[in-house]
């Protein structure tokens, strides 16, 4: 808006020299505003390039929880390093090579903590099962994810046995499949298995049952539990399978209370009429 002489305003009418006075004032206005405006943006620019490059740099790493890895091969695999600023470095990358390159970790969780410290929490697996597969044992966790595949003679006494008719395929930090190289019958055999085997799974994680040292599926109608190497836990069919493990629980705590060193088998077909066959020695 062009600016006008005093002779020129004196020269209007009033009505047209306050119509241009509100006009003059009203640019001003807008003037001053995007002048704040852009003051205002550059400061926050200001601030924004001090925090990538000079505020904000991590000089704390700190790792929560037990596991088999030391706390230096988690950090590296992260692949945060002190130094970077804060909120360059990726937690979702971090938590992503963790879980993937470090399989014996269930749980990971990388957070920014102000103003410059990462922390990794770590919940740690265990083989808790042992698949024969195409490519050798594979040493799973409770929900079937593959943690490792090894030879016989590597495989933990602690990892409890799956005895199928099938053979599956492993890969590490996936979950256990069937080989879609055999025939369609024999894919489909065998994803019934799995089906079976999660169902059995399930049902020792509900029900809490500790030290399975073998699951034997191999006879759908009559599905077994080595518990221990000591009690052999006859289940029957794959009906009510929470509830008799439950009872079995029940049984081997009783089991215990008069002696630890009984063994022999549990009938557990008909929970509600469970009975323990000793061992004859016993």
């Amino acid at each position: 808006m062009a600016g006008l002489t005093q002779e020129e305003l004196a020269k209007m009418l009033p009505e047209r020299r306050k119509a241009y006075e509100k006009r003059r004032k009203k640019v001003q206005r807008n003037r001053m505003i995007f002048a704040s405006s852009v003051s205002i943006l550059i400061m926050l620019l200001t601030v924004i390039v001090l925090s990538l490059t000079v505020f904000f740099k991590i000089d704390t790493i700190t790792v929560n929880g037990t596991s088999r890895y030391e706390t230096e091969q988690i950090i590296s695999v992260s692949g945060i390093q002190k130094g970077k600023n804060l909120f360059l470095s990726s937690v979702n990358k971090a938590q992503e090579n963790i879980s993937s390159q470090l399989t014996y970790l269930s749980e990971v969780t990388v957070t920014r903590k102000l103003p410059s410290t990462i922390v990794i929490d770590v919940v740690g697996s265990n083989a808790d099962f042992c698949y024969q597969t195409s490519g050798g044992y594979a040493l799973t966790d409770s929900k079937s994810r593959v943690l490792e595949i090894v030879n016989a003679d590597a495989v933990p006494k602690t990892a409890a046995a799956m005895r199928t008719n099938g053979t599956f395929v492993a890969v590490v930090g996936e979950k256990i499949t069937v080989d879609e190289n055999k025939a369609q019958e024999q894919q489909e055999a065998d994803k019934k298995e799995l089906e079976l085997l999660d169902s059995v799974l399930s049902a020792v994680r509900e029900s809490g049952i500790k030290d399975i040292t073998e699951i034997n599926i191999t006879t759908p109608t009559s599905i077994y539990v080595m518990y221990q190497n000591r009690f052999k836990l006859n289940l029957g069919n794959s009906l009510e399978l929470p509830y008799k493990l439950k009872s079995a629980v029940q049984i081997i705590a009783q089991e215990d209370e008069i002696s630890t060193s009984t063994s022999g088998e549990i009938n557990l077909d008909n929970p509600g009429s469970a009975y323990v066959s000793p061992d004859e020695t016993e």
